[in-house]
């Protein structure tokens, strides 16, 4: 029989037993809080799942509007350099220019004549001068 006491539970363990037990949940609340926690996670997960998807979209969206605006801006950058250069450089400026080229090209041209005229009779007079002092 003393070994049965021993065994047995003082009133003060199974208060504090008790206190602790008070301070878990029942298998049954812990089902019902797993029954409504889950589906809400579920969604939530699903809803990230589509929004990385989203972002992945209107990034490849914002590259290609990016390449668009690029090519657009090196046709528009084009354009106002051939403005700029029709303005800088006009038609006339370079028919004048093209006459200027021409004018001086048939100066240099009769210079090069005159240098050449007088090349020849240079050389003549030489001629004659040679052949007088063989003469002699």
């Amino acid at each position: 029989m003393g070994n049965q006491i021993q065994r047995k539970a003082d009133v003060s363990e199974i208060r504090r037993i008790n206190d602790e037990f008070k301070l878990y949940s029942r298998y049954a609340d812990l089902k019902s809080l797993y029954q409504k926690v889950v589906p809400v996670v579920s969604a939530f997960e699903n809803k990230i799942i589509e929004f990385g998807k989203d972002s992945e979209q209107c990034k490849l969206m914002i590259s290609r509007i990016d390449e668009v605006l690029s090519n657009k801006a090196s046709k528009s950058l084009l354009e106002s350099f051939r403005e700029s250069l029709t303005e800088l450089v006009s038609k006339d400026m370079l028919e004048r220019f093209e006459h200027q080229q021409d004018s001086k090209r048939h100066e240099l041209r009769c210079e090069i004549a005159d240098v050449r005229a007088k090349s020849i009779m240079n050389t003549e007079v030489i001629t004659r001068e040679l052949a007088s002092i063989v003469r002699r």
